[in-house]
């Protein structure tokens, strides 16, 4: 019994860092360099960006933003 509990430990945390890790990077790759871009200038706006409400920093890339257009391969071209 004694030796069961010495084994768990060290899987849950085995499988906890995994997912730590494997959540780690779905985050960073949540969206790409030209969505980051993209946010870092509307910050840079002065003004009223209701217009960019939509501009979502968790989503996969900016093709779905109100104002951004994206060619076929999904990159933004306007």
């Amino acid at each position: 019994m004694e030796a069961e509990k010495k084994h768990v430990l060290p899987s849950s945390l085995f499988l906890f860092f995994l997912f730590l890790s494997l959540f780690g990077f779905v985050a960073i790759q949540a969206l790409n360099q030209e969505g980051q871009a993209l946010l870092e200038w509307k910050l840079r706006l002065n003004g009223s960006t209701e217009s960019l409400s939509n501009w979502n920093p968790d989503d996969g890339n900016p093709c779905k933003w109100n104002g951004v257009l994206c060619n076929a391969e999904g990159d933004v071209i306007q």
